[in-house]
């Protein structure tokens, strides 16, 4: 007859150390996400407290990202990322076969390539800002955007004078910025004062191209409705609109037009443009193979 064999011996109990490991790995990683989200917060608390909150959380989130230290809590400590310029740097030709773009009202001729000055550890420390917009200029590049919101007009604004007096004429560099939403509701003696702020960090008789950045806040909060002029996002836009033809109308500003709008708040603009005799220069917003925050309608 054939013996069976049977092993009644109780199951062997898992090892207790591969489960505490795992629990304490748990723990710490909840405790990381904690300790990051508390951090968050406080920066996003402390921005509040400066004029521009959306401006002062990217200029000091993104070179956080990057591990270099941000100026926004660090200064004049901040080591520059891009190399100096020679200081017997001449500027180089422009581009041989370059594109440009006309733009409407004025015919003026934008520069379809550019160098955005955003969204980036460089682009929120003043002296990387400054040595990047004069080495651009002296190669040749000639199209500059930068914003309200990007808190770098005074270095680029110190570029482009160092870039004019090494022989980079006025006439061919084309500067755009944009006003933030913040300020849309301030009423036109506030948009005026900042337009006279931009040509003076900038250091320009006039500014080529301003544009609207958005057409409602970037951050919901912080808003108080109550000390605006305006009691609605479709009011201020149209408000800061009539600012903005106002402007160009003296010369402060030679194109106006719109960033990130979709298409019902282009027709809302449009009209005010075609009776204050300022037509939409451009709408700006970002095209990308990812998704975005945009109506697909926008394109147009």
């Amino acid at each position: 007859s054939t013996s069976r064999f049977v092993d009644d011996r109780p199951p062997r109990p898992m090892a207790a150390a591969p489960k505490k490991v795992c629990r304490a790995i748990a723990k710490w990683v909840c405790y990381a996400v904690l300790a990051l989200l508390a951090l968050l917060g406080l920066l996003a608390a402390w921005s509040f407290t400066t004029p521009i909150p959306e401006g002062t959380f990217f200029a000091t989130v993104f070179p956080l990202t990057r591990g270099i230290p941000p100026q926004t809590l660090f200064g004049s400590l901040v080591r520059p990322s891009t190399p100096p310029v020679p200081a017997d740097m001449l500027p180089l030709a422009r581009p041989a076969k370059e594109s440009f773009v006309a733009l409407a009202g004025t015919g003026d001729q934008m520069p379809a390539n550019g160098l955005g000055m955003c969204c980036r550890a460089s682009a929120y420390d003043d002296e990387s800002v400054r040595r990047t917009v004069l080495w651009y200029l002296l190669q040749g590049g000639r199209h500059i955007d930068t914003a309200m919101l990007y808190l770098n007009h005074k270095p680029i604004g110190r570029a482009i004078e160092q870039a004019m007096a090494r022989g980079v004429p006025r006439r061919e560099i084309f500067v755009v910025t944009k006003l933030t939403e913040r300020a849309y509701a301030q009423g036109k003696a506030t948009i005026d004062a900042l337009l006279v702020e931009f040509t003076r960090e900038l250091r320009l008789e006039y500014i080529d191209l301003v544009l609207l950045h958005a057409p409602k806040a970037f951050f919901p909060i912080g808003h108080n409705w109550a000390n605006r002029s305006c009691t609605n996002w479709a009011d201020c836009r149209k408000a800061a609109w009539r600012a903005l033809a106002a402007a160009k109308a003296r010369g402060v500003v030679r194109n106006i037009g719109v960033s990130n709008f979709d298409v019902p708040q282009l027709e809302e603009i449009a009209q005010l443009a075609e009776t204050a005799d300022a037509p939409i220069a451009c709408n700006q917003f970002m095209l990308s193979p990812l998704p975005n925050c945009l109506d697909r309608k926008s394109v147009v």
